[in-house]
């Protein structure tokens, strides 16, 4: 099971872990295994259900699967990122953008 922190001591409202959120982070970590990337992410809710990505602090991307708008963000480089809207299937193909991003950017920060 995977630990979420809330962004909040005292969080007006707790959200339940979803089956799409299970999903979506096995179909990660399976990843980031793929990729030899061996750090687990770090998940933080936010006010409004979502979920901020990081990895040994420096973050990934966001996604929202609380709700009835799902979404997804991810970097592009080190100050631009994308959003995208629509279903799990949609956001998981997008995963390997978080991993890019991660080669690209952080790995060389924690080496």
């Amino acid at each position: 099971m995977y630990k979420i922190k809330y962004n909040t001591n005292n969080p007006s409202k707790k959200y339940d872990v979803n089956d799409s959120e299970i999903q979506f982070f096995n179909n990660l970590s399976s990843l980031l295994i793929q990729e030899d990337i061996w750090y687990s992410p770090t998940l933080i809710r936010k006010s409004d259900g979502s979920l901020s990505v990081d990895i040994m602090g420096y973050p990934i991307g966001s996604i929202k699967l609380q709700g009835r708008k799902h979404w997804m963000s991810y970097f592009i480089n080190l100050y631009d990122y994308k959003t995208v809207e629509g279903s799990l299937d949609d956001f998981m193909s997008h995963q390997k953008a978080w991993i890019k991003y991660y080669k690209k950017y952080i790995r060389k920060e924690l080496t």
